[in-house]
């Protein structure tokens, strides 16, 4: 019965070529659209779901009102901080972070300019981006440190080991590396290649 359908199938297709031809590649181009459509709803939908605790982070923004017009942003006053780390115990870690920006890395006759962010020590705590070298503990704890991701590491020091060392940052700002991490993922929501205690822009910045 099966080769009696496949029989009827081919004889239809020799009759009608043309149409048997627009059929099949009209099936092929949407079943391949499908499948990529597909994988791309996946891809968005994986972001920052590797971060263990994804269910229990949540960002602070804020609603503002300026010439009559209403907005969302993610740049809040930062007294709040300590309000909510001081008097909210159910609260169990918080960060600050910056927008993050481009900033000039020099070691020797070598300079880079990569994108950096500051943050609290809590950060590596809270998100899932695995240390490589150093401890999580302390890698954010002195103000003068310095996390940088495994790729910036390689760049700046090629094989020898970068744990320790000194980088100038901006031409003005000596910064001692305490931990390498791992290459944040592509399906992040956080691009950096390096990370610096908040508290050290406080203490620089005079604003």
């Amino acid at each position: 019965m099966f080769r009696n359908y496949l029989k009827i199938a081919w004889r239809n297709h020799s009759r009608n070529k043309g149409l048997s031809f627009i059929n099949i590649c009209g099936l092929t181009v949407g079943m391949c659209f499908a499948l990529l459509i597909g994988m791309w709803v996946k891809y968005e939908m994986s972001y920052d779901k590797f971060h263990k605790n994804i269910d229990r982070i949540a960002g602070v923004w804020k609603h503002t009102l300026f010439n009559n017009e209403k907005g969302t942003q993610s740049g809040i006053m930062l007294p709040l901080y300590d309000e909510l780390v001081k008097n909210y115990p159910e609260i169990k870690r918080a960060t600050r972070m910056d927008w993050g920006g481009g900033h000039s890395l020099v070691v020797g006759d070598k300079k880079i300019v990569k994108r950096g962010n500051f943050v609290d020590p809590a950060f590596l705590h809270m998100f899932t981006f695995p240390i490589i070298k150093g401890d999580i503990n302390t890698a954010l704890n002195e103000p003068n440190s310095l996390v940088l991701t495994e790729s910036l590491a390689k760049a700046l020091f090629g094989n020898e080991e970068a744990m320790g060392k000194l980088i100038k940052l901006d031409n003005q700002y000596t910064l001692k590396v305490s931990a390498i991490m791992k290459d944040v993922p592509h399906n992040s929501s956080f691009r950096f290649d390096f990370l610096i205690p908040f508290e050290w822009r406080i203490q620089n910045e005079e604003w």
